[in-house]
């Protein structure tokens, strides 16, 4: 690892000489949903997984449904699931992968200029809830957050048993983004190009994938310099689209959890880790990708150096499950902490992936956001011991 300069806890992203006025140093892209999170205590105390999976059962919300990974409903399986889950204590906040990372780096309190893109629909059962609201009193850039009233809003149910989480999602406004990005093209183009951290998450709609690539596209070739995170989720990692292969290409950072690798990187009875990363990594067209694979023991990291495959493995020990309150989001925790280090162009990617690592595991200890408030100490103490680095 290089060197790097820690003058000051939280004072990590620094701009640098061309940096523009206008610069942003990180926006996220992604579904913007209405989360409904059970956690593991409210679960004890109501109804167990066992009892909860027969449940959803009964819906006909699971269907071949893989535990630990996340599945679309329509909208009125969705309400019937929340219904059904009345027993229990659920808290409900604005979530969605990339909203999720963008919310973690506002608290962390680092003074980066955030912004978001997205379509926010009606939320229906909240009233005094407003996305737009919410964007405002964080801070967050909402210039290209398009509101829609005439959709309801994306919900997602959330359930944990230890580390695992499993998804319910109801794509709702989400599947409007398509358009949004044809409507306002250019302007997002322009926006786009001003940031040094680009972070992408999935969308559930057939129509997404191709739009995003096209776009992403045109923002690397007007700004080669603009790191592209790239986040595809358990359902882009085993849907194989060719445009969710071509955004990973032309993407910097690859980010993953084992299910995932495995989906995405097309494993075969045989393969270990290396061999998935190779044809992964053969897949990529920029010479400075990095594949980054969140485990339970660590982080493991990938990337091309000639024919071979250079790896790297940062360790931690996990929580047990007893102490793990909810996971739900842990993995954007972690990016956010990943890429507050990236946006500081310094690209020391192992020293984002320790404090990563940091953040996800205060995280996990307190349901929903709640522990969130301690992130700007997390970060301080975690750069402060790392300041000989």
């Amino acid at each position: 690892m290089t060197g790097h300069d820690v003058t000051d806890g939280v004072d990590l992203p620094q701009p640098t000489a061309d940096s523009t006025r206008d610069e942003l140093g990180v926006v996220g892209i992604g579904a913007l949903n209405l989360d409904y999170i059970a956690s593991s205590a409210s679960m004890s105390r109501g109804v167990g997984t066992r009892s909860l999976t027969s449940r959803l059962e009964r819906l006909g919300a699971t269907g071949s449904f893989e535990p630990g990974t996340e599945k679309s409903v329509d909208e009125a399986t969705i309400h019937a699931v929340l219904a059904e889950m009345s027993t229990i204590s659920l808290e409900a906040t604005l979530g969605g992968s990339a909203y999720n990372v963008i919310y973690t780096l506002t608290q962390m309190k680092l003074g980066l200029s955030l912004g978001f893109v997205g379509v926010a629909g009606r939320v229906p059962t909240v009233s005094s809830f407003s996305t737009v609201s919410q964007f405002d009193r964080l801070g967050v850039d909402r210039r290209f957050v398009r509101v829609d009233d005439t959709q309801t809003c994306g919900i997602c149910f959330s359930f944990a048993n230890g580390s695992d989480r499993t998804l319910l999602t109801h794509i709702g406004a989400n599947a409007k983004v398509a358009k949004f990005i044809d409507e306002e093209f250019e302007a997002l183009v322009g926006y786009l190009r001003a940031a040094r951290v680009i972070h992408v998450t999935s969308f559930l709609d057939a129509d997404t994938p191709d739009r995003l690539l096209t776009l992403l596209t045109a923002v690397r070739r007007g700004n080669e310099r603009v790191i592209i995170s790239f986040d595809p989720g358990y359902e882009w990692s085993v849907s194989r689209a060719p445009a969710v292969d071509s955004i990973a290409r032309i993407s910097d950072v690859l980010l993953l959890n084992t299910r995932e690798f495995r989906a995405f990187g097309r494993y075969s009875p045989g393969d270990d880790d290396l061999a998935i990363a190779a044809k992964l990594l053969g897949r990529l067209d920029n010479s400075r990708s990095m594949m980054i694979v969140k485990r339970d023991d660590g982080v493991l990291s990938f990337r091309a150096n000639g024919d071979a495959v250079v790896t790297d493995h940062l360790p931690h020990k996990p929580l047990a499950d007893p102490d793990i309150e909810d996971s739900t989001g842990a993995g954007d925790v972690f990016a956010a902490g990943l890429l507050a280090v990236l946006a500081s162009r310094r690209l020391q990617t192992d020293l984002g992936c320790l404090l990563g690592m940091r953040l996800a595991k205060h995280k996990m200890r307190h349901v929903g956001v709640h522990g969130h408030g301690d992130l700007p100490e997390v970060t301080k103490s975690f750069l402060r011991s790392r300041g000989g680095e």
